[in-house]
């Protein structure tokens, strides 16, 4: 958590909709191929626009004010997955291993957390970067769905 509060992760849920934390060099090789928004649903839209509005927020204040979101999980994981928004840091910490989060939008992220300047990497310097910790297959299954 120490690192997401410094903005040196980006927690996602990119592998295998497991939570990954991207450095930020890595989230910039990543999210020209990977923030696509042209085929989300209206739900998904909403729940992005209320977090990039007014997060940092908690999910209880997500699901209170975006009720049509209806299966909230998996519309944040669909976002999470597409690195659109990630945690800010612990809203609170419940046991020393387990807190509950505030949520940001990646635009925020990249603005306020992070301050980075976007990068844009050939596919061939991503698979590079990706194939120091992935196999081939993995790697190639990531970037083909983009």
């Amino acid at each position: 958590v120490s690192l997401i509060k410094a903005g040196k992760v980006f927690h996602s849920k990119l592998y295998k909709g497991r939570t990954t934390y991207l450095s930020p060099t890595l989230y910039s090789a990543l999210s020209p191929y990977v923030q696509k928004t042209d085929d989300l649903s209206a739900e998904d839209f909403a729940l992005l626009a209320f977090v990039d509005r007014f997060g940092p927020i908690n999910t209880k204040e997500i699901k209170l004010h975006c009720p049509e979101t209806g299966d909230f999980r998996r519309h944040m994981d669909l976002l999470q997955r597409r690195l659109l928004v990630t945690v800010y840091g612990p809203e609170k910490t419940l046991t020393p291993t387990w807190s509950s989060f505030l949520w940001i939008s990646s635009r925020h992220w990249e603005e306020t957390v992070c301050a980075i300047q976007p990068l844009i990497f050939a596919k061939d310097a991503v698979r590079t970067l990706l194939t120091r910790d992935l196999s081939a297959a993995e790697t190639e299954k990531m970037l083909g769905s983009y």
